[in-house]
């Protein structure tokens, strides 16, 4: 007989216990929707396993995937459930490992950084699986996702020369100049999701919270490239709390 002690849906497992504590972490309105994300969770997982094992039957692990309660109130597919919004019919880009819903769903400005290779290597080995020809294909990495360019003006063309350039042998002065006259050339890129369609990149003007270490970041050549900011007045009060918010023109990327 099954434990009645237990919540057994396929991949899911959770005690009583463990389910009740995980509903004191909810609102009101995410409790009673609890057990319907739940099942939706359940099903898509037990989806996503499935074609998996289709697509790579010799790869994948045959240990079946199950889900306690903080890999419940970790995953963002989870949250999205609870928030009554339909499942997307593809996993999203992700925004520093974990997945960016809100970038498919609002159409707004989200402000992004520049990480400087992150997940590229890894982008290219799939195409080369895929028997594409790589030198035919441009990526830049924005919060450690690798983006794959479609078209660039002229200045985010020089954006990605200097992403690949080695610039160990340039002095600290030189490299600055670099660096103001690409972000006061106002680059733009196309990029392109191969679910998700066309995103821009470019540079814009928004307000966001800035640590006290992201500030001094921003006054050495790195840090202005990496945020897209080329001039930045710090506060002239001290810091209140551990961030204060400024507008600035930095890096930006909207779906089309």
């Amino acid at each position: 007989m099954p434990d009645q002690n237990v919540i057994e849906l396929p991949h899911i497992k959770l005690s009583n216990q463990e389910f009740n504590e995980m509903k004191m972490m909810l609102n009101a309105q995410q409790r009673d929707l609890v057990n319907t994300a739940l099942k939706a969770y359940s099903q898509i997982i037990a989806q996503n396993f499935v074609e998996l094992q289709n697509k790579k039957p010799t790869k994948v692990a045959r240990v079946v995937p199950v889900y306690g309660k903080n890999d419940l109130l970790k995953s963002a597919l989870f949250k999205r459930l609870l928030e009554q919004k339909k499942p997307l019919d593809y996993p999203p880009p992700t925004n520093m490992g974990n997945p960016w819903y809100a970038l498919i769903d609002d159409h707004e400005p989200h402000p992004v950084i520049l990480t400087f290779g992150v997940g590229v290597a890894s982008a290219m080995t799939q195409l080369t699986r895929q028997g594409e020809a790589i030198e035919n294909h441009r990526f830049i990495s924005l919060n450690r996702h690798a983006w794959h360019v479609e078209t660039a003006n002229q200045a985010g063309d020089e954006l990605l020369a200097f992403l690949d350039e080695d610039t160990d042998h340039l002095s600290n002065l030189v490299l600055a100049q670099r660096v103001t006259d690409i972000l006061n050339a106002s680059p733009k890129l196309t990029l392109i999701d191969p679910n998700f369609g066309s995103f821009e990149f470019y540079r814009g003007e928004h307000t966001c919270e800035y640590s006290s270490v992201t500030l001094d970041e921003l006054s050495h050549w790195y840090g202005r490239i990496k945020h897209g900011v080329d001039t930045v007045e710090r506060p002239s009060a001290p810091f209140t709390s551990s961030t204060v918010r400024i507008k600035l023109t930095s890096w930006l990327i909207k779906k089309l």
